[in-house]
């Protein structure tokens, strides 16, 4: 496993929320096989997220893509990375968000 990379469509969001941050993820397996791999996020109010459950995929060899949807009905800052755990652990970049909600 290798490139682990993370994208928002918005890093900086103002108007009217709700509103969905689009993440993307970008890796690479050198080899086929399995992997496991999860969302991790911070805001700095202290709320929980409602992230996805961790995910197990077993995909040939390649660059992939996953996409995750998160959805905010307040202003707020906040981070998320992809943490894999399987075939081997790597954390992508951490992805910076702001939403200002008018």
């Amino acid at each position: 496993l290798t490139s682990a990379i993370l994208a928002v469509d918005t890093a900086n969001f103002e108007g009217t929320c709700p509103h969905t941050f689009v993440f993307t993820g970008y890796f690479t397996l050198t080899k086929p096989g399995t992997v496991t791999y999860s969302l991790e996020a911070e805001n700095d109010l202290g709320a929980e997220f409602n992230l996805p459950q961790p995910t197990t995929r077993n995909l040939e060899a390649g660059t992939h893509s996953i996409f995750f949807e998160l959805v905010f009905a307040k202003s707020l800052k906040g981070w998320t990375r992809i943490k894999f755990i399987a075939p081997e652990e790597i954390t992508s970049n951490q992805v910076n968000f702001t939403l200002t909600c008018q």
